[in-house]
C-alpha cells in the first residue's frame, strides 16, 4: 500500500509541474481522491490492530495522538 500511495503523490506532482520527460501523470484530482481512501483505509487497519487489544482503546488512542501532536505547539 505504501508503493501505491507513493505513485500518487508523485502523479499530483507532476500533474502540477505540467508536462516532465513527456509524462504528464493521471488526472491530479483523482490521484488525490485515491490516495485519501487508501490512506484512510490504512489508518483504519492500524487503528483495529494496535488499539483493540488495550483495556481503554479510546483513551490510548487520545492520549497517543496527544503527544504525537501537542509538542509541535
Amino acid at each position: 500500500m505504501g508503493y501505491l500511495r507513493i505513485i500518487l503523490a508523485l502523479s499530483v506532482i507532476f500533474y502540477h509541474a505540467g508536462n516532465i520527460f513527456g509524462y504528464t501523470g493521471m488526472n491530479g484530482l483523482m490521484a488525490v481522491h485515491v490516495f485519501f481512501i487508501i490512506s484512510g483505509f490504512y489508518m483504519a487497519f492500524i487503528v483495529i490492530n494496535k488499539y483493540s487489544k488495550s483495556k481503554k482503546p479510546y483513551f490510548t488512542f487520545i492520549s497517543n495522538r496527544f503527544l504525537r501532536i501537542y509538542p509541535i505547539y
